[in-house]
């Protein structure tokens, strides 16, 4: 279905956790009333609303026309193609992440792609990668305290993946900020091809097909960082999280790969997900930011 195919590229590069049904009926009730909500969070789902009208152009005129019956309809299935490219992004990076780690320095100890019981904290690689920014990985207290769970990462404790080199500068929190080249083979995995994730980056510019091809995606999205950086938080590189129940801003889909935690969904307890890519990506959405995004964005397109 067209609609379903759509809903694909909506969940992985304009927002992946939304609600699409209500984001329609509060997009046709906020255009109906022309008043700009007061509330954050509504205003946040207004403007995914009008991304997914500005990428779906025919969608403009099928919310005036259409019963709400109809609306519906059109929701669950951009719903069903939203969550399944999810799921499927999920089963591929959880292979995807090892194997490119494996092809920069072999894990010790050796991970099988497909196995998710031994990622985590518990893993020396993994859970330095993993290791929240508030924590010193060589400090052999706050390791343990990782290992065992008797410490529970904050809502801003930000993993040391996402920055460039695993190096977070506590003087300047943008310097390296999601320029983590695990994120950006995680990307091109993605939105490219499994093959362009695993090529030198030289050669990374030659490949121009996959997802982004496919739905005429020409530039990076903020979305479509946050989502990627959700996924191998969530799916690569747990097995910690699992025992942590990590909070709020602490994870999103590279975090899945390099955990044990099962494929997220919305009731996904163990990494929390959707609250670590709604937490990042309302920090990348803040205007007082756009400087810095803009040339985050721009460092993104040279590479991806």
């Amino acid at each position: 279905d067209p609609l379903v195919h759509h809903g694909r590229h909506i969940g992985r590069s304009i927002y992946a956790f939304a609600n699409i049904n209500r984001l329609l009926t509060l997009g046709v009730a906020i255009d109906a009333l022309g008043d700009v909500p007061s509330e954050e969070q509504e205003r946040l789902e207004y403007r995914v609303y009008k991304a997914i009208l500005k990428f779906l152009p025919p969608l403009d005129e099928a919310l005036t026309n259409y019963s709400p019956e109809q609306i519906t309809r059109i929701a669950a299935l951009l719903q069903k193609g939203s969550d399944s490219a999810r799921s499927d992004d999920t089963k591929g990076l959880k292979k995807g992440v090892i194997e490119f780690l494996n092809d920069d320095v072999p894990l010790d100890p050796y991970i099988h792609p497909s196995e998710k019981s031994s990622r985590g904290f518990a893993h020396p690689r993994l859970g330095q990668l993993l290791c929240p920014i508030s924590k010193d990985w060589n400090n052999e207290t706050h390791r343990n305290e990782l290992i065992e769970g008797t410490q529970t990462p904050g809502p801003e404790d930000w993993p040391l993946f996402l920055f460039e080199n695993q190096e977070f500068n506590r003087e300047d929190v943008w310097a390296g900020f999601l320029k983590n080249e695990y994120l950006v083979q995680a990307y091109l995995w993605v939105f490219i091809c499994p093959t362009a994730a695993r090529k030198s980056k030289k050669s990374i510019k030659a490949t121009k097909q996959g997802n982004a091809h496919i739905h005429g995606m020409t530039s990076v999205t903020i979305a479509s960082i946050v989502y990627i950086a959700t996924q191998v938080t969530t799916t690569a590189l747990t097995t910690c999280l699992v025992l942590l129940n990590l909070s709020l801003n602490a994870r999103s889909q590279v975090r899945f790969a390099l955990t044990n935690a099962e494929p997220f969904s919305r009731s996904d307890r163990v990494t929390d997900s959707q609250s670590f890519y709604q937490s990042l990506y309302r920090f990348l959405d803040n205007p007082d930011y756009h400087e810095e995004v803009d040339d985050l964005l721009k460092w993104w397109n040279r590479w991806a």
